[in-house]
């Protein structure tokens, strides 16, 4: 009889420890999920809310769990993995700065120097001749 009251506070706290790793699973996934649709669509200009509409999620509820998993929002991680594509394709030296640019998504050339230099600290033309 002592023990009973223990046993169930014990096995009440199982429930919430698997409900929570359930939870986090299906976050890591829907996570991945966005992830995998970014790098996917580097040219897209589609909004992220649109390119998540197959997700059976509200765009605030994504965005909170990739913030909470990643630390970034998505738009910033969308951001990062085109500069980081812009870098592979600088050092490749097939492409112009322009051709680069539209590659990526970027409306103008502009736009993406300003933006490859805004993460990099370099022009994506000084970039590419290093």
């Amino acid at each position: 009889e002592v023990q009973l009251p223990q046993l169930y506070l014990e096995a009440i706290e199982l429930v919430r420890m698997f409900s929570l790793s359930g939870i986090a699973s299906v976050g890591d996934d829907l996570v991945s999920q966005m992830k995998d649709l970014i790098r996917q669509n580097l040219a897209s200009r589609m909004e992220l809310e649109e390119l998540f509409a197959e997700i059976p999620a509200s765009y605030s509820k994504l965005r909170r769990l990739f913030r909470a998993s990643t630390g970034i929002s998505p738009g910033a991680y969308r951001i990062r993995c085109r500069i980081e594509k812009a870098c592979d394709l600088l050092a490749e030296g097939q492409f112009q700065v322009s051709e680069i640019a539209y590659r990526l998504g970027y409306p103008n050339p502009f736009v993406f120097s300003a933006q490859f230099k805004q993460i990099t600290g370099q022009t994506p033309t000084y970039f590419g001749d290093l």
